[in-house]
């Protein structure tokens, strides 16, 4: 495995400032409106929505303001990006509001986990209908990063078999772990520490989208939902 690389060399690889999440940053769960059924199941909130809504539309402006007027396909990689797919499309729609050329949107899914470890097998789903991103510039919306290689399957997939012209990146969130595989993270939203998260599309085993919130799982949440 890979070192981590160095805080300066992630900088340079990184067109935005991500806002940094502190490794002891964690607020009670009761100061939020979380859903009952799933109180017991969270240790802490550490990304409100407010937070993210906000840093989204900053994050939008970011991406306009290097991509340009240019063509762009929008590719979101479900299930876990949904969330923070239509809030960027929205807002992107705003920042490219005088843009003579269009914004294209698409979708395929990919899995790679198993309760909380990756399988280290990358499932894609929907590719058969992306020819039409060849020679397309293209930004795929991901929900997070952290040992690369979905990432990396991911974008030499769109190269090599489909031909995308340019890629760009766009995280919700960067997880500080040590890369399995260094991938470009161009514009990001947050980077976080080394927890297991859920909430605003992220999930645990299909459970967890729902929360409106970023939250850190409990030990008990993670032993109620994990598939044996």
């Amino acid at each position: 495995m890979a070192d981590c690389c160095s805080k300066a060399a992630k900088e340079s690889m990184t067109k935005t400032t991500s806002i940094s999440i502190p490794d002891d940053y964690e607020m009670p769960t009761n100061s939020f409106i979380v859903p009952g059924c799933y109180r017991s199941d969270l240790k802490s909130v550490i990304i409100p929505e407010g937070l993210i809504r906000d840093r989204v539309k900053r994050l939008a402006q970011e991406i306009h303001d290097e991509i340009g007027d240019q063509p762009l396909v929008v590719l979101c990689i479900l299930k876990g990006s949904y969330r923070f797919f239509t809030a960027l499309v929205d807002d992107l729609t705003i920042a490219r509001h005088s843009c003579a050329t269009p914004l294209v949107v698409d979708f395929i899914r990919a899995k790679s986990y198993e309760n909380t470890e990756t399988t280290g097998e990358l499932q894609l789903f929907g590719l058969s209908s992306l020819g039409e991103l060849e020679n397309q510039n293209v930004l795929i919306v991901e929900d997070i990063v952290d040992s690369g290689l979905t990432m990396h399957r991911l974008l030499h997939t769109l190269h090599s078999k489909y031909k995308a012209k340019k890629c760009w990146t766009s995280l919700l969130l960067s997880k500080r772990v040590p890369r399995k595989i260094e991938v470009p993270e161009d514009f990001v939203a947050f980077d976080i520490p080394d927890k297991f998260i859920v909430g605003y599309g992220l999930d645990y085993n299909q459970k967890f989208r729902d929360l409106n919130h970023i939250c850190v799982m409990s030990e008990s949440g993670i032993e109620k939902y994990k598939n044996h």
